[in-house]
């Protein structure tokens, strides 16, 4: 499945972890939409030092707060999307395992509309990166909880 294939399909970066759940698809989805944004004290850090609002909220509540419109919703899926000259999106879907359970991901996909922001961006994300991809994974383990 690839629900930021329609979505933005072109992209400058790209970030997607995953993690197993033993929950429905529905159920994981629902988790980690409801889970708080900031839910250790590196994370709550992290999101502090951006400056990123609604992160006392949860995971939905600070997508929409940073003005990210969901575009899909569906049992097992939800994409959110903010436009501007860098577009933003951000998806989390689950899928049945085999054994039982779920496997829960997040993918976001980031796309820059000229030279210059794309510029911009990349020497922006040479040092967000790995804090990203750090607050995504809290939000997926938060989710199992």
């Amino acid at each position: 499945m690839d629900p930021l294939g329609e979505v933005l399909p072109r992209f400058d970066a790209r970030e997607l972890h995953e993690r197993s759940v033993d929950a429905s698809p529905a159920a994981a989805l629902g988790g980690v939409l409801s889970a708080p944004a900031a839910p250790d004290a590196f994370t709550r850090a992290l999101l502090a030092l951006r400056g990123v609002p609604h992160r006392d909220g949860t995971v939905e509540e600070l997508l929409r707060g940073i003005g990210g419109q969901e575009i899909v919703r569906r049992d097992e899926v939800a994409v959110f999307r903010r436009d501007g000259r860098v577009t933003i999106a951000v998806a989390f879907w689950a899928e049945p395992l085999a054994g039982g359970g779920s496997l829960l991901r997040t993918e976001t996909r980031v796309y820059a509309s000229d030279a210059s922001s794309r510029w911009r961006f990349r020497a922006y994300w040479l040092v967000v990166r790995p804090f990203s991809g750090l607050i995504r994974r809290s939000w997926l383990r938060a989710a199992v909880r």
